[in-house]
Formats: C-alpha cells, sequence, structure tokens
C-alpha cells in the first residue's frame, strides 16, 4: 500500500500540544517542534522536548520519531507514524551538535525577517552570511542533517545553493512548504530557478495548501492545483510532494478562526502577508486531507499521484537520513 506524507503538518493547531490520532491517515510528516521564535539554543531544546513528551503522551497510535533511515522502515513494519524533528528558524550563535542530538533533523536558517545568518522571506534582496555558512558546514558534519529553503528570500536560496555547491558539501536540500513564484508572486514563494535547482540536487518541493500564499480571492483549490502543476512541469513529478502546513485535526470554525486571529497577531501583526481567513480550502483539512489532495490533483498527476501525496517524500527522507 503507498505511503502518506506531509513535509509540513500539524497534528493540533499551531501552538498547541500535538495530538495523533488512529484515525489520521498518514504515515510520515516533518513537524515543527519548537516556535520559529525561540531566542536560545537551550531554549529551542526545551520547547522540542515538551513537543516529544507530548507527541508520545497525547498519541492513541503509535508514533516514532524518525532520525534515521532505519527508523523509517521500522515505522512502516510496526504501523507506526513516522514524525521527523524540523525547525523554521535558528536562534543566535545555534549549537548545531545540540539540535542534532536532540533528534533535530531539518533546520530553516531564517524564518521571515533578518538574522546573523541572512533572511527569511521578507527581505528578498538579504543573503547568506558568514555565519549561515558556518552553520551550513557544521549541518554537513553532523551526517543526516537537512536543509529547509521554504522560508528564505530569493537572495538567500540562491547563495545557499551557489554555496552547498562550491564548498562540495553533501547537504541535502529540500523546501518543505512553498508555493510557486511564477504562479503567484507571493514573497513567501520561491522563483522556478530556485525550485528546480532543488530538484537537481535530489530535493523535494512540498505545496501547501495554505490559500493567501496560493492566490488572490476566496478559498479555492484551483490555486493549489495551479502550484502543483507548475512544480510538476519545472522540477519533474518525482520531486513534488506535499508541505500542507494545516492540521490533521478535527477543529470547530469557531476554535480555528480563533486560532487564526492569535497567530495572526503573533506572526504578522502588520499584515504584511496578507494572511485570511479561511487559511485552507475546508475540504483540505482533518484527518484524512492526504486523501482529498489526492483526489483533486487526480488528473493532473495521473497514475503517479501517490507519489505526490507520500511516496517521493519518503524516499527523499530515506536516502537523506543516515542508516
Amino acid at each position: 500500500m503507498a505511503r502518506r506524507a506531509d513535509a509540513m503538518a500539524f497534528f493540533g493547531m499551531p501552538g498547541q500540544p500535538p495530538t495523533i490520532t488512529s484515525d489520521m491517515a498518514i504515515d510520515l510528516a516533518l513537524v515543527t517542534c519548537a516556535p520559529p521564535w525561540a531566542p536560545t539554543t537551550s531554549m529551542v531544546l526545551e520547547e522540542a522536548e515538551k513537543f516529544k513528551v507530548a507527541l508520545f503522551q497525547n498519541a492513541d497510535s503509535l508514533v516514532t520519531i524518525a532520525t534515521h533511515t532505519d527508523d523509517i522502515v521500522m515505522a512502516r513494519e510496526d504501523n507506526s507514524t513516522a514524525i521527523i524533528l524540523g525547525l523554521q528558524n535558528l536562534p543566535d550563535n545555534v549549537d548545531i551538535t545540540a539540535l542534532k542530538g536532540a533528534g533535530i533533523q531539518v533546520i530553516s536558517l531564517a524564518y521571515d525577517t533578518v538574522n546573523m545568518y541572512g533572511s527569511g522571506c521578507m527581505n528578498l534582496d538579504v543573503g547568506l552570511t558568514q555565519a549561515g555558512k558556518d552553520v551550513l558546514r557544521a549541518m554537513d558534519q553532523e551526517k543526516g542533517m537537512i536543509l529547509d529553503l521554504a522560508h528564505a528570500s530569493h537572495r538567500m536560496a540562491r547563495e545557499v545553493l551557489r554555496f552547498i555547491h562550491e564548498a562540495r558539501l553533501f547537504l541535502p536540500v529540500m523546501a518543505s512548504h512553498t508555493g510557486c513564484y511564477g504562479v503567484y508572486p507571493h514573497f513567501r514563494n520561491l522563483p522556478d530557478q530556485v525550485l528546480r535547482e532543488i530538484a537537481e540536487r535530489g530535493g523535494v518541493i512540498g505545496i501547501p495548501t495554505l490559500e493567501f500564499i496560493l492566490g488572490n480571492g476566496n478559498e479555492d483549490i484551483n490555486h493549489f492545483r495551479a502550484h502543483i502543476r507548475h512544480a510538476i512541469n519545472v522540477c519533474g513529478i518525482e520531486s513534488v510532494v506535499i508541505g500542507s502546513d494545516g492540521t490533521y485535526s478535527n477543529v470547530d470554525e469557531e476554535q480555528a478562526r480563533a486560532q487564526f486571529e492569535m497567530m495572526r497577531t503573533k506572526i504578522d501583526p502588520q499584515g504584511t502577508w496578507g494572511a485570511r481567513y479561511p487559511e485552507h480550502p475546508e475540504i483540505f483539512l482533518g484527518p484524512n486531507k492526504l486523501e482529498h489532495i489526492a483526489n483533486s490533483i487526480r488528473d493532473i498527476a495521473g497514475e503517479k499521484t501517490h507519489t505526490v501525496v507520500g511516496e517521493n517524500l519518503v524516499q527523499f527522507f530515506e536516502r537523506s537520513l543516515f542508516v
């Protein structure tokens, strides 16, 4: 049976403890284990430990934190959900070895604004710093760590990819949840050149269902479909995955709206991102979202639909995490 996977999943509302239930139809997920505003390595480690404890305490089905390829294989044999821990931002003077020791495998250098490593998506013309290069070298030395460019600025992403090539690093690269700038020019989306280079390096591009970065107007699955189609044309279908950036929990509308307003106040107080409610098409929320996503793109991906909604991402992690 084909596996289903998500390159940016939430098991609960963002900011709330994760809860994995047996009705969630997912085999592997990359999750954010600490908030992007955690200011120090010690705070990140503390938040990550809380996340792991909650993950196991609240799960009513088997869960495996995957740090090696063998963990993914064993999770499948045990009918367990494989969870890969990631961060969407780094604190200053980060200790990469400590993060790896805590089981954190996937790292973004910057979330939205400028930090000591470069910049996130809100500063398209800010690039990679010397401190950022040092972090990339440290990640490469740890083996099995993966760089995520989903939130990088355009210049940052280009310079990171150039540095990895010129420094001959063997660091796997992905974009866990990003739209295609060529379809909709929101600053959170990456240009074709970057998407293509990630794919050429053996990486994957996760397309989100987050409406406000995919297109104008009300919720519409055709925005998502347009990005899937474009990513396949630019990168090849074997490099395209789902990075929904949404929850697998059943949430009522009142709770969802309240959570949206809270997160918008915290992350986008000036309205720069253009966030709007509902964030995701309703059909793409809940425990069976990947089934609905598969049905929505079957006419685009055809017999390869199962690879986009699972196998491509699972295979990427199987070859990127060390045995």
